[in-house]
């Protein structure tokens, strides 16, 4: 008997089930037959044949029932696993597109970081060279204005007129407002080296950090840490990678924008300048006079003041709006 041509993706099972429902039919014309048969007198034996044979058709027909039920659940199955199955594969594309769209980016921000980084860095160097050429020529320009003479002008002498880098002591004043400061310098830096132990964990993840300590005597400082990577032998001859903390940059942020005393204050017995330079002793200890464009001639009557007084003396220029600071690529006072 010819089968029907049938889908290649159709379940499977089909191709018995329809052999079994051709089978029944023929079987079912063969009963009637003998059915016929059996009114015209046929003999009981083939009678009681026919009717296993019936018996034995409703039997595999129940089977059949059985079977294609099973058949069509297991076909609803396989359905759901493959729909699961190409949600999964989708949901998997979707994952390693952004995890690659992610490693990309974090790739190309990483280089733009450490190109930016060493620009930066650069660009600081170059920028604090040019500030100290800057603040020494507008030193002299200054000085050289004011000095310039139109009446008859009372020079005065001081001694040691060849500066020289300060070395020792050096205890610190700011000069601006026409006010004189004292600048607790050397507590701030022994705070910061307290610091600093405790903060250089931050440098693990960064480049840098940034924070601020104090205040004391008037005056904050907010500095600046960068993290050095250096390569480093081991004893077995091998190389690894070590890093340390060093300051990039200081400066100074006083509490108050009004703060010292003027030039008559500054000159009363009891006055902090006094107080101050009185504990002093000057064959050991330099004065850095830090001063700004308002306050010239009040650093000339403090400086007058600390020669008599057989301080060595040092001149700081500042510009307009420049915080107190330094840094390792700044430089020493220069006394006189």
């Amino acid at each position: 008997m010819a089968r029907a041509q049938h889908n290649p993706d159709e379940a499977f099972g089909s191709d018995s089930f329809l052999d079994i429902v051709a089978n029944m039919v023929g079987i079912l014309i063969i009963l009637v037959i003998i059915a016929g048969l059996r009114a015209k007198g046929i003999p009981q034996q083939l009678l009681d044949v026919a009717a296993d044979i019936a018996n034995e058709v409703r039997l595999l027909s129940s089977k059949s029932k059985a079977i294609e039920h099973d058949n069509h659940k297991l076909n609803h199955e396989v359905v759901l696993i493959q729909k699961a199955q190409a949600t999964l594969d989708a949901e998997q594309q979707q994952l390693a597109a952004a995890r690659d769209q992610l490693r990309s980016e974090l790739d190309r921000r990483r280089q733009e970081l450490d190109s930016q980084s060493q620009t930066d860095f650069d660009l600081r160097r170059k920028l604090a060279a040019a500030e100290g050429q800057l603040e020494r020529i507008t030193f002299e320009l200054t000085e050289a204005a004011r000095l310039q003479p139109r009446v008859a002008t009372k020079i005065e002498s001081y001694p040691t007129p060849l500066s020289q880098t300060v070395s020792g002591k050096e205890i610190h004043f700011q000069i601006k407002n026409e006010r004189v400061t004292y600048v607790p310098l050397d507590e701030l830096v022994d705070l910061f080296k307290s610091e600093v132990r405790q903060r250089a964990h931050q440098l693990r993840q960064r480049d840098e950090a940034t924070d601020t300590i104090g205040p004391i005597g008037g005056f904050r400082m907010r500095y600046t840490l960068e993290r050095v990577d250096m390569p480093m032998q081991v004893g077995s001859g091998g190389v690894v990678t070590g890093s340390f903390a060093r300051l990039e940059e200081f400066h100074l942020v006083p509490t108050t924008p009004i703060m010292g005393e003027t030039s008559d204050e500054a000159q009363l017995p009891d006055s902090q300048f006094r107080k101050k330079i009185s504990s002093l002793t000057p064959e050991r200890t330099t004065i850095t006079l830090w001063t700004y464009p308002d306050s010239f001639e009040l650093y000339r009557a403090i400086r007058k003041a600390l020669y008599l007084a057989g301080f060595t003396v040092a001149g700081r220029p500042m510009p307009d709006g420049q915080p107190i600071g330094g840094s390792p690529q700044g430089t020493k006072s220069a006394a006189q």
